[in-house]
């Protein structure tokens, strides 16, 4: 650990551009990637099967019995992502990060001293710790300053944090700072060093020492939007593995999304722990394993309906192969419903052949997707309805009894003013498919890894509050 800032002034001296330049050009971990882009995936295998976390952390008392943060749709800046508001470091800077479930490693934007530089050629915005609020989303992109940070402390290679993360080319000296890189399939990237840091939630609570990505180098047009992203996989390094393994918290979490294209100041949360979000009649289904891909939350899929209609999918199309290829993963990361284009295809044609009331736009206004009507005297229609519109219903039946028959606007979205379109993607099949946070919209969604089951239930997400 730091034990002050004039030891992390003496780490920063080192300085290993040529090295984070191999880094940014040599990423190896793929990951999973959002909407409007084909996965062309490589499963994502754990470098270590487990982590001996540092016991050097604490975690203050605050209020209430567990973390708790804001979340906010991300389409005021034009971004397809749900945020998370965060408080980093000492004294706390508030940035706003992805919400991702397919990743483990949470990161933010960061600067830091000038014998530590970032490469040439990284704009980043001059703010870096003002306050900021629901209604004042302009703000989104801001950078955090390691300058400022008494709490803030870089990992060595020799760290067991590092160990479990870096791949050993990155780290030939053990007083190397740990690096970190990974690239995701639209081509974001991210590289940079882990640190320690002091994190500060939304009900006051304070987790001290916890390992996150302070990225120095940064490229995707998500990222643009956001101060990083807050990472809620299954890894070692996860937001909810360090919070169970290291603050003893019950090994859960829970979110509710609110309305996408809702108002800017509604809020919806996001909540670690035992207690979790509260809702009645949550139906559950297992989590499945794949040791593939362990980052992700798989599930099963046993039949989708349009209307009262099942499709005739064949189940192999949502099954996980031998390869670890395949399957079905929920996933607040990407924004729009990505199914293996023969399953795509049959659930796309279905609702052509449902809605009878218009008649298909010819596919040119809204590119990327397929399906699109004239909603411009329907739209007000749309908002909390399971039928709106003469669109069908739509749900899918997963294993354990769950089902989800979302709303309209959550399949169905106002993709430009006046047209609705189908907010689901055909992608190749070996690819897995995705519950993206459309499909998530006004849900209480539960991820109980102690009992490796997945929960949902709808709910009013602006009014839930842990």
């Amino acid at each position: 650990m730091c034990k002050d800032r004039a030891r992390r002034r003496h780490v920063e001296k080192q300085v290993f551009a040529d090295r984070d330049e191999e880094i940014f050009r040599a990423s190896k971990h793929r990951y999973r990637r959002h909407d409007n882009q084909p996965q062309q995936e490589e499963l994502i295998r754990s470098r270590a099967d487990r982590l001996l976390l540092s016991s050097n952390s604490s975690l203050s008392e605050g209020a209430g019995h567990e973390a708790s943060l804001n979340v906010i749709s991300g389409s005021s800046v034009g971004s397809g992502e749900y945020m998370v508001s965060l408080s980093v470091g000492t004294p706390p800077q508030e940035l706003f990060l992805i919400a991702d479930t397919g990743s483990d490693l949470t990161w933010v934007k960061c600067r830091s001293s000038s014998s530590f530089p970032f490469p040439l050629g990284l704009s980043l915005p001059s703010a870096a710790s003002a306050s900021i609020g629901p209604g004042s989303h302009a703000s989104m992109n801001q950078s955090f300053d390691a300058t400022v940070s008494s709490s803030f402390c870089p990992l060595s290679c020799q760290s067991s944090e590092c160990s479990a993360w870096s791949p050993p080319r990155f780290c030939r000296h053990a007083a190397q700072r740990c690096t970190f890189s990974f690239s995701y399939t639209d081509r974001s990237t991210s590289a940079g060093h882990l640190v320690f840091e002091s994190l500060i939630m939304g009900n006051n609570r304070q987790a001290q020492n916890v390992v996150i990505g302070c990225g120095r180098r940064y490229e995707g047009p998500n990222f643009d939007k956001a101060g990083g992203v807050l990472a809620l996989g299954q890894g070692p390094l996860s937001l909810p593995t360090q919070f169970a393994a290291r603050f003893g918290y019950s090994d859960k979490f829970s979110y509710c999304l609110t309305d996408f294209l809702g108002a800017d100041s509604v809020v919806g949360s996001l909540a670690f722990g035992g207690s979790s979000l509260h809702s009645a009649d949550v139906q559950y289904t297992p989590l499945l394993s794949n040791p593939s891909g362990r980052t992700f939350y798989y599930v099963g899929v046993k039949a989708v309906k349009v209307g009262d209609v099942e499709l005739d999918i064949p189940a192999e199309l949502w099954a996980i192969d031998s390869n670890g290829a395949g399957g079905t993963i929920v996933d607040s990361g990407t924004t729009l419903a990505q199914f293996v284009q023969p399953a795509y295809n049959m659930i796309r044609d279905a609702f052509q052949a449902a809605i009878r009331d218009m008649t298909p736009l010819d596919g040119q206004e809204v590119p990327g997707l397929d399906l699109c009507y004239s909603t411009s005297s329907t739209a007000s229609s749309f908002q909390g309805s399971t039928k709106a519109a003469g669109f069908p219903n739509f749900a899918i039946v997963f294993d354990g009894g769950l089902v989800l028959q979302p709303p309209v606007q959550n399949y169905f979205t106002e993709a430009a003013p006046g047209i609705s379109c189908l907010a689901m993607q055909g992608v190749p099949q070996g690819s897995f498919s995705v519950i993206g946070n459309l499909l998530q919209q006004n849900y209480l969604v539960e991820f109980d890894r102690e009992k490796q089951r997945l929960g949902m239930s709808r709910a009013d997400c602006a009014t839930l509050h842990s």
